[in-house]
């Protein structure tokens, strides 16, 4: 708009001058969002922008795109940024708040989970259960950074904790982020222990992530709920970082349950055992 407003007071040079500064300075601003490995719904307005521009500059000169101007009209140019710009908007705000579904991420830094030998955790009902530790790539912190950016959620979490392998999410809630526990020995403590599925959580509740054939894929610890629909969740995404974040916001789906005991925290007993203890 403002250009067209130039364009009829001041003349088409100087509509050309701001063309082309302008469309110089929103290319650089999205080639250093994308060297900053920023999510593309940051960069790629701007680099929209910045060719939109560059070719109004060029619609402008009588020597170049000559054969092009009757199409590339200036005017048209612009009402094209006017009517283009919000629509674009619209369209990256969804997806700024669609949480990504894949936990290849997660998979691909890991290189093994080793069973820890001569320990186990204990239920309250007296089952032993066995201990892990992960093996992660070198690249681990920077595979989560870039996930993370490409996922869109850097605008949704708050970091807590560095790249860990010594546990998983089931670990740092049951063992204080000393061990990684399986996935499939989540069942077993929530029976033993007492757990009860709640449709309002509290603060120090658990909240349970499980995929459509309701196995067990996450957990985490309901820091503050600020009202019923602002619910703070703190939980460690496998071997990798621990983040304060929206229960909706994480890449382990919208499937999830809150779930509360009458024991005091959730952490438990860490026994010395024989190999031949627990499942």
């Amino acid at each position: 708009m403002s250009c067209l407003l130039l364009e009829k007071y001041a003349g088409w040079r100087y509509v050309r001058v701001a063309a082309a500064l302008g469309g110089l300075a929103f290319c650089v601003g999205a080639a250093v969002l994308s060297v900053a490995d920023l999510a593309a719904e940051f960069w790629v307005p701007l680099a929209a922008l910045g060719g939109m521009s560059l070719v109004a500059w060029a619609a402008y000169s009588a020597q170049f795109w000559h054969a092009a101007r009757r199409i590339a009209k200036p005017r048209l140019i612009w009402l094209a940024l006017l009517i283009g710009s919000p629509l674009y908007a619209t369209y990256a705000v969804t997806k700024l708040a669609e949480p990504p579904d894949s936990l290849e991420w997660v998979h691909s830094v890991v290189l093994r989970r080793d069973e820890i030998p001569g320990i186990r955790i204990v239920t309250d009902r007296g089952r032993k259960l066995k201990l892990y530790r992960f093996v992660v790539t070198d690249e681990a912190a920077e595979a989560e950074r870039h996930w993370v950016a490409e996922g869109r959620l850097e605008c949704h979490i708050i970091r807590t904790g560095e790249v860990d392998p010594s546990s998983n999410c089931h670990g740092w809630v049951f063992t204080g982020g000393r061990y990684a526990i399986h996935p499939d020995d989540v069942e077993s403590i929530l029976e033993d222990n007492g757990y009860q599925p709640v449709a309002s959580p509290s603060k120090g509740d658990l909240i349970v992530y499980r995929n459509e054939a309701g196995v067990v894929m996450h957990t985490g610890i309901v820091l503050e709920v600020v009202h019923e629909n602002l619910v703070l969740i703190e939980s460690k995404w496998g071997p990798l970082g621990r983040f304060l974040h929206p229960p909706e916001y994480q890449p382990y789906g919208a499937n999830y349950s809150y779930y509360h005991s009458s024991r005091e925290g959730h952490q438990m007993p860490i026994v010395e055992t024989t190999d031949q203890d627990g499942r």
